[in-house]
């Protein structure tokens, strides 16, 4: 193996261990708790990640099985059209790819809150405290499940954000103390860099104007 196989390996061994922060690989800690599920839930599919892709003509069909939340517009943030005139093609096209994983991710929410509603309409009477304790964990674990999806909504949004400012500023660098903007509070940074970057010019045009005048003033004859 030469050096530059060497060096591939490496590096992706390395990209590996660092894909996941420190805080999402707590979701796999092995102290963490966790079920071996049986009976029927066994034979669901385990690995999430790969080949799992479904028909168009399946997901149309489980999506129309499910009446949309009318409170809930699925559409994705677009990107601003002044900001789209300055990024390249290829960032473009990320932001497109984004775009389009953050609408599929968004589907989940037609059966999630189908099941959160038929909850509501069902709830048993309290006098049945042990189906009112099974209704109350369901209640727990739907919602639990609504709220992480949506944080997994909010953070392909920020990764657009990220992106985006990124191509038009490629030294920019996250702040995590900072509050995560987007649409009307992006243009704010626009604007802030725009304005830092012009009274770096105008600092550098007069420190050449004052070396080109000491440079005059030497040469001058006496």
């Amino acid at each position: 193996m030469n050096d530059l196989s060497i060096n591939i390996a490496q590096n992706s061994t390395h990209d590996d261990q660092h894909q996941v922060s420190d805080e999402e690989q707590d979701i796999t800690n092995e102290n963490s708790a966790s079920f071996i599920p049986t009976g029927k839930m066994g034979k669901l599919p385990t690995k999430i990640y790969k080949e799992l892709k479904l028909p168009n003509e399946t997901r149309q069909h489980i999506l129309q099985t499910f009446p949309r939340n009318a409170l809930i517009k699925f559409t994705p943030p677009p990107m601003d059209k002044k900001l789209a005139k300055r990024m390249r093609k290829e960032a473009k096209e990320i932001d497109k790819t984004l775009q389009r994983v953050s609408y599929r991710t968004s589907s989940i929410l037609r059966p999630l809150d189908n099941a959160i509603r038929t909850l509501y309409q069902t709830k048993p009477d309290t006098q049945n405290k042990q189906a009112l304790e099974i209704c109350e964990y369901m209640e727990t674990s739907l919602l639990s499940s609504r709220t992480l999806l949506l944080d997994s909504l909010s953070y392909i949004s920020e990764q657009r954000e990220e992106h985006t400012i990124k191509c038009i500023y490629p030294t920019h660098q996250t702040k995590s103390d900072v509050e995560r903007l987007f649409a009307e509070k992006l243009k704010d940074i626009i604007k802030a860099k725009n304005e830092e970057t012009k009274f770096f010019n105008d600092a550098a045009w007069q420190n050449r104007c004052a070396q080109f005048s000491q440079t005059e003033f030497k040469n001058k004859p006496l």
